[in-house]
């Protein structure tokens, strides 16, 4: 008995192995048709975060041998939005972009980080809103996630945006674009900048679109859910 149990550990350990050390992928590369300059700060917009439940490292679970979840965190033991801003900056130079990279706080919501953008004086905004993003890990993982990229320009008008929110399995034998977490990051990124709205955005011609709060119903009842006041509501949103 005792030697099956400790042969199930070890098998259960060498698969937490597998899931914590995936291959590193290649790096990601985003090129913008744009050549003046642009500034790029990601929001995490998070309920949980905002609420002050979580921290801002926080970036999902991982379980023990019987299922119980213990809160994980960013490798850098940064936070998660400075971690995909990182990212972001780093995929946007190797495409030929030099964006000046803003810190955002959570708390300031959607019209700090518009404000912030504006003071730059960049000619193109881009703003990532973190809204969902959580992993869960036992043997295999599975990711939530919910992410938006607005473009806006120097007086901060909405040119283009798009938006990913998704559950998936992530791990080996999953497709390509979600064989570990990295990978999965990388994919999700890309997907948002090559959306037709956002590329249009990048035009010379481009030019501002009306649209009210950037929240869906499912989005302020989850903020609802967490505790999240009416004020903190709107400003995460960026409505008046």
């Amino acid at each position: 008995m005792k030697r099956r149990v400790l042969l199930c550990t070890l098998l259960w350990l060498g698969a937490r192995l597998a899931v914590a050390a995936p291959p590193v992928p290649p790096p990601l590369k985003i090129s913008l048709p744009f050549q003046g300059m642009v500034a790029l700060a990601v929001l995490d917009a998070r309920p949980n975060i905002i609420s002050g439940d979580r921290k801002e490292t926080f970036v999902g679970f991982s379980r023990s041998l019987y299922g119980i979840p213990y809160p994980a965190h960013t490798q850098s033991k940064k936070p998660f939005a400075q971690d995909l801003s990182t990212l972001a900056s780093r995929a946007l130079k190797l495409g030929g972009a030099a964006p000046k990279s803003l810190v955002t706080s959570p708390f300031k919501g959607r019209q700090g980080a518009v404000k912030a953008l504006q003071d730059s004086g960049a000619e193109r905004l881009i703003l990532i809103e973190i809204r969902d993003w959580w992993s869960d890990t036992l043997v295999h993982t599975d990711l939530h996630y919910d992410l938006a990229l607005t473009v806006l320009n120097a007086q901060g008008q909405e040119l283009g945006s798009s938006s990913l929110m998704g559950h998936d399995a992530v791990g080996k034998r999953e497709r390509p674009e979600r064989r570990d977490l990295a990978t999965a990051t990388n994919d999700i990124l890309a997907s948002l900048f090559t959306a037709e709205q956002v590329t249009a955005a990048f035009g010379s011609g481009a030019t501002p679109v009306a649209k009210a709060a950037s929240c869906t119903v499912e989005q302020i009842l989850k903020m609802k859910d967490a505790g999240l006041t009416e004020e903190q509501i709107k400003a995460a949103c960026g409505s008046s």
